[in-house]
């Protein structure tokens, strides 16, 4: 028994020894700066000088932790691994609100002794631009166009926001536009239903399309293929430049970016990366069709503003879950209701060449 007790003690000691001689390091040990910062991110780069940790405890954490208060009393830690070879670490930092200010300082965790800071830095996020209240984002997309940061209806990234009908521009639960046929199963005033009975563009069915129709077995044919301004329920709501996508616009948006199935603020959907860092998160809100809905939290349902020439009763949407995404030309139909993300042709206002409306 005195034996394992001296022991003990003699452990007790070396490694009270060895934190002391960690800790006399000082900051030296962590070496940092911040390297980029944009709307929503920040780039930390650190060096930690591991010749000055104690060899035989080799469990290290490294990272960076960020805070909007200068005592990091709620500070959020970013783990990083560092380059075996030149004790170098990077750590990219997501989802920060734009036109804030923030700190962050490198640290070095050493099991079971210590944990050591770097300096402490301050940067700023970057404003993102509004127009008519509602904030878009530069994904560095080869068109310029700008995409906003949460869905028509939504005031935030992970919020669901509002269901339309293709060339609708009143939502589930609004007044609605559609026709005097089998109004819903509510009040006769209100939306509260998606189908062809109360599609503003039918008589009743598809196959009595009004308005954007390539077929004659589907209604009347007047060759629109792209939504009018008057129909698109981005301009309507919004106003302004901003606008629904095309699907140019989403195929653009699929190929030139990095797409990344998360949960964010407890709602799943995909991250979007565009080249430059930045970032819009596309929530799973599912669709309706008749008086229910699915798919909620598992997949997401975006209309572009294109019409499917060859299905008219469709138009063309991106269909997305965990497993992939698509842009699908031959969707449930025009009168079901789905998600609205809109853009803005910043680019066009100022002269150069972006991404607009297809044209018929």
């Amino acid at each position: 028994m005195e034996r394992k007790q001296m022991s003990h003690i003699m452990l007790q000691v070396v490694i009270a020894a060895i934190a002391s001689l960690f800790v006399s390091c000082g900051n030296s040990i962590v070496e940092s700066e911040v390297s980029e910062v944009g709307e929503m991110y920040m780039h930390f780069d650190g060096k930690v000088a591991l010749g000055m940790i104690p060899k035989p405890f080799v469990s290290v954490e490294v990272g960076v932790e960020v805070d909007s208060l200068s005592d990091f009393s709620s500070r959020r830690r970013f783990k990083a691994l560092p380059d075996s070879s030149e004790s170098r670490f990077h750590v990219k930092v997501d989802h920060l609100q734009p036109g804030k200010s923030y700190y962050c300082r490198g640290y070095i965790y050493v099991y079971p002794l210590y944990t050591r800071y770097g300096a402490t830095h301050s940067f700023s996020t970057e404003l993102l631009t509004a127009d008519n209240g509602h904030v878009y984002v530069d994904l560095g997309l080869p068109s310029n166009l700008y995409w906003a940061t949460c869905n028509v209806g939504a005031n935030s990234p992970e919020e669901f926001g509002s269901y339309y009908a293709w060339g609708e521009t009143t939502a589930w639960g609004e007044e609605t536009q559609g026709t005097a046929l089998n109004r819903g199963f509510g009040s006769p005033s209100i939306k509260t239903t998606f189908d062809w009975g109360n599609y503003k563009f039918c008589a009743g069915s598809f196959t009595s399309l009004t308005k954007y129709n390539t077929h004659d077995k589907f209604g009347t044919v007047d060759g629109l293929c792209e939504l009018d301004l008057a129909d698109d329920a981005a301009s309507v709501n919004w106003g302004g430049a901003w606008r629904m996508p095309t699907e140019a616009d989403w195929n653009e948006l699929r190929e030139q970016c990095r797409w990344r199935w998360r949960t964010y603020h407890g709602v799943g959907g995909y991250e979007v990366i565009g080249e430059n860092g930045n970032s819009i998160f596309l929530p799973a809100a599912g669709c309706r069709s008749g008086d229910e809905i699915c798919c909620v939290g598992t997949g997401g349902d975006y209309w572009s503003s294109t019409l499917s020439k060859d299905y008219p009763y469709s138009a063309v949407d991106v269909r997305f879950y965990s497993s992939g995404v698509y842009v699908d030309r031959r969707s449930f139909g025009r009168s079901n209701g789905r998600s609205v993300r809109a853009v803005y042709p910043i680019a066009l206002e100022k002269g150069a060449t972006g991404a607009s409306q297809n044209e018929n």
